[in-house]
């Protein structure tokens, strides 16, 4: 049974291409010193001053095992120079356990 719980914090950046369909990169540091990179797709736009979008994405921490992912959702808007986003994802961790901890 997977009893690792809790969550992560740290500085995050993005950059996000395109006007309808985009694709994007993030990347985030950790106070562990561990970095995590993420990988955008979705739909967005923008009218005037006013930009949103949404998208899928992935991520891996750099040095976990290929079998530790995340996938989630995001989300964005923005007014003038002005943005913030939300995301939600899944750790693929918890999929994965059994084999990341050597079978135990």
């Amino acid at each position: 049974m997977d009893t690792r719980t809790g969550y992560s914090e740290g500085p995050f950046t993005d950059i996000t291409i395109g006007e309808g369909l985009q694709g994007g990169y993030g990347y985030a540091t950790y106070p562990s010193g561990e970095d995590e990179h993420f990988l955008f797709l979705g739909v967005g736009g923008d009218v005037g001053v006013v930009a949103a979008g949404a998208s899928l994405y992935g991520s891996h921490v750099t040095g976990d095992s290929w079998l530790r992912n995340q996938i989630g959702i995001n989300g964005d808007a923005g007014f003038g120079p002005f943005g913030a986003g939300v995301g939600a994802g899944l750790n693929t961790d918890s999929l994965t356990s059994c084999v990341d901890n050597n079978f135990h």
